[in-house]
């Protein structure tokens, strides 16, 4: 088949993902293993989990219905197939074990729970800083240092599909020249070139666990058969993870991840000796000297997809956690977009401060360094003949938002609006004037060869009172003009002036905005708020699929080109989806000890985490794929390229 097929079908791939769960791992989520937190050591500082997918309930509401709609069930079942298929034809046939085992090895896991974890092993790390190992050559400095940590990770792809999956790695395992197999993958030892390192490769009953270091796999193994030694403490109780659990934690846990951010720089400083040193002070002086625990927990709460996340920061806002000092906002930086919005994204960011802090953190690290960014700053101020401390940053807030609302005009965030406030409005006059004027040198300009004009240029018009700034295009099929506009309250930016004259207008009529609407979500939140967001999922979706399948007979369309056997007729139809879809809300907390953050969504849209998850295996078989088309063409190409030869020499 033709490379066609195979990029094709995989976006596809990529897309069933979405449908089946909206995440790469653990949604809808099955019942979480007891035995993962028991396996991992107290000790350790970096902990995640993921739970099997679950086959999801018909009628339920959000992700759990979505997942056992029978339209989207044939959609990712048909794509699985059709992918198997294809790679098949791809690579081989079904007889090579490549192409047998990736794909049903990729799927488990996919589907399948499992965990991971790192631990310090002091014990070495001490050791070979008494007795550095000699470096093989070749080899870089820092590669010694990784006998000094144990990794851990377990699979379990379920009882119905264990037996396959071993089957499967055996197979691969013998495309390893010279590696001595273990039957049934009993601790199956793999070389390792680097001195002191053990990787093993160990199956018990339903589990498959790889490790990284001594004593990982009978640790694992004892803390399943639940045979540790009493004295044998889990990370269950690390007080640092009881508590970050605590605050992010949830019923049905899709996934989740803990890193003992303080942990991992203190076993880091000490795995590296004297060059430890060097690591601890550069934490002090990016500032996260002070820095606690990372934790994010994913899950569903009555069918909704639902994010918690914290950042244990000690209250600290200096360094590079300068990003985290904007203001609180108040219901009064709501009051500019309208009621009826059906998306907008509105944060806090001090500037000068963080601007001030970088050059902090910049000069502490390096005082050349600091000289190349104060005249890279220098040069910038001195080309918009603006200066950041006397002009811009006195007249800017530290409030932005960008928002859409079918009230001016915006259909599926077609006409979203840009804004930041203006804190003092003679000065934003000076900087917002200086900044049209650099754009207006910018832009090409416009031309004119006899009755016929071109060009991209900066114009203006007044409406309301306010002059309207747009980039104007002549003689180019250009759908955006981009536009700017300078109020008394907030400099604006959109794609096009009739956003700005709407946004004008509804200004002048003061229309209902979201002030009151936010007032009560602000006084719900102990701690400074720093972002609020918010999408009305099922107008967009509803809009899209109005045209979706239209895109879809496209895209089937080149897909079948070189006979792979799918078509249109698997697309779900609009009542597969609009049923589960709810709205999307999310919010940043500055509290005294750090950041929390929680968002909720019914179904992952646009599903960005799951198109990541798959991109390594999208781009791995969409280039192999073009590699095969290429040599299956070399010869072609050879002989033209001869021919072509053999006519320039007559």
């Amino acid at each position: 088949m033709a490379s066609v097929g195979l990029v094709g079908t995989n976006f596809l791939f990529m897309l069933s993902a979405m449908f089946s769960g909206g995440d790469i791992l653990g949604l809808p989520p099955g019942e979480r293993d007891s035995l993962y937190v028991q396996a991992a050591p107290v000790d350790a500082f970096y902990y995640s989990e993921w739970t099997a997918r679950g086959e999801g309930k018909p009628g339920a509401p959000g992700i759990d219905g979505f997942a056992a709609d029978p339209e989207v069930r044939l959609f990712v079942e048909t794509v699985l197939e059709t992918f198997r298929t294809v790679i098949a034809s791809e690579f081989g046939g079904p007889s090579n074990p490549f192409t047998k085992s990736i794909p049903e090895l990729y799927m488990a896991v996919l589907n399948g729970s499992g965990c991971a974890y790192l631990e310090f092993d002091a014990e070495k790390a001490a050791a070979s800083v008494e007795n550095p190992p000699e470096i093989p050559p070749g080899m870089p400095p820092a590669i010694m240092m990784a006998p000094n940590y144990r990794v851990t990770v377990i699979l379990n792809p379920g009882e119905k599909n264990a037996d396959s999956f071993g089957k499967n790695l055996e197979s691969l395992l013998g495309l390893i020249p010279g590696l001595l197999q273990k039957p049934g993958l009993e601790r199956q030892a793999f070389p390792i070139p680097i001195p002191g390192a053990e990787l093993t490769l160990h199956r018990h009953e339903n589990y498959f666990i790889l490790g990284w270091g001594s004593g990982t796999i009978d640790r694992v193994v004892a803390a399943l058969d639940d045979k540790t030694d009493g004295d044998t403490q889990s990370i269950q109780e690390n007080p640092k993870f009881q508590a970050a659990m605590k605050k992010v934690g949830m019923d049905r846990v899709a996934s989740l991840a803990w890193v003992d951010l303080g942990g991992l720089l203190k076993s880091h400083a000490e795995s590296a000796g004297q060059q430890g040193m060097v690591y601890t002070q550069m934490a002090k002086i990016l500032g996260l000297d002070k820095v606690g625990s990372y934790t994010q927990c994913v899950g569903v709460v009555d069918g909704r997809i639902t994010q918690k996340g914290q950042l244990i920061t000690g209250g600290q806002t200096a360094r590079l956690l300068a990003v985290l000092g904007g203001r609180s906002l108040k219901a009064d930086d709501f009051a500019h977009i309208p009621a009826d919005a059906d998306f907008y994204q509105v944060f806090s960011m001090d500037w000068p401060k963080v601007l001030a802090e970088l050059r902090t953190v910049v000069g502490d690290a390096d005082p050349v360094a600091l000289d190349a960014l104060n005249g890279t700053v220098k040069q910038l101020e001195s080309e918009l003949e603006l200066s950041f401390d006397d002009d811009i940053f006195p007249a800017i807030g530290q409030v932005w938002s960008v928002h859409n609302s079918p009230s001016n005009g915006g259909l599926l965030f077609t006409s979203p609006v840009l804004t930041v406030d203006v804190k003092d409005a003679d000065k934003a006059e000076k900087v917002f004037k200086r900044l049209m004027e650099v754009l207006q040198l910018a832009v090409p300009g416009q031309t004119r060869e006899g009755r016929w004009g071109r060009g991209v240029y900066l114009t203006k018009h007044e409406f309301m009172g306010r002059d309207i700034h747009f980039i104007n295009t002549v003689g180019d099929e250009i759908p955006f003009a981009p536009a700017f506009c300078l109020t008394e309250t907030h400099i604006v930016a959109t794609l096009n002036p009739q956003a700005i004259k709407a946004y004008l207008r509804g200004a002048e009529a003061k229309s209902p905005n979201l002030s009151a609407k936010v007032k009560k979500q602000l006084a719900d939140h102990s701690g400074d708020v720093l972002s609020i967001g918010y999408a009305n999922a099922e107008g967009a979706m509803q809009a899209f699929l109005s045209f979706a399948p239209y895109i879809s007979q496209i895209v089937f369309s080149e897909i079948q080109r070189d006979g792979t056997p799918i078509d249109t007729f698997i697309w779900p139809s609009t009542r597969a989806f609009l049923p589960y879809i709810q709205d999307a809300n999310s919010h940043a907390v500055r509290t005294d000890d750090g950041v929390v953050w929680h968002s909720e969504a019914a179904l992952p849209i646009p599903g960005l985490s799951s198109v990541v998850g798959q991109m390594p295996v999208f781009l791995g078989f969409s280039y192999a794929s073009m590699a095969r088309q290429r040599a299956r063409f070399a010869p072609v190409q050879d002989a033209i390229e001869v021919e072509a030869v053999e006519d320039d020499e007559f």
